[in-house]
């Protein structure tokens, strides 16, 4: 990742300059995204259930 946004040009010391995100940030971002998603699911799917019964 540090490769590609070194290569993108996003990086540049002295300047407060911005770019787009990086094809390595936007496959992160939908992986942790991708996670919530999932996350939130088992955590209603765990209200709607209830608790485990032994």
């Amino acid at each position: 990742m540090l490769t590609d946004v070194a290569s993108s040009g996003a990086i540049e010391l002295g300047s407060a300059s911005t770019s787009a995100p990086t094809e390595s940030g936007e496959i992160y971002w939908t992986y942790v995204g991708f996670h919530l998603v999932l996350f939130a699911i088992a955590v209603a799917w765990r209200l709607v259930r209830g608790a485990v019964k032994e």
